[in-house]
């Protein structure tokens, strides 16, 4: 993409998304996970979820993926190939 002019925003800004949504999605299947497990075995998992934890956890896991996606975006877009095949 760097090669056919974008800018680095464009660049970045899908990966970054990625991660978020990522973030997001493990978050959410991780609680589903657990609260269905304790349901169908009938386990006390001490697993109390209520809003303000779910949101803690959601917002932990959001930031974590974006800080992970821009370090990496930073670091792959600051080295550039040795040679292009064309």
């Amino acid at each position: 993409m760097k090669f056919m002019g974008a800018n680095l925003k464009a660049i970045k800004s899908p990966y970054i998304l990625e991660g978020i949504v990522i973030g997001i999605l493990s978050t959410s299947l991780g609680i589903g996970f657990f609260m269905s497990l304790e349901y169908i075995t009938n386990f006390n998992l001490n697993y109390t979820p209520n809003q303000l934890n779910i949101l803690t956890q959601i917002a932990a896991t959001t930031l974590i993926g974006y800080l992970c996606s821009k370090f990496t975006t930073n670091k792959h877009l600051k080295t550039l190939p040795i040679h292009i095949d064309e």
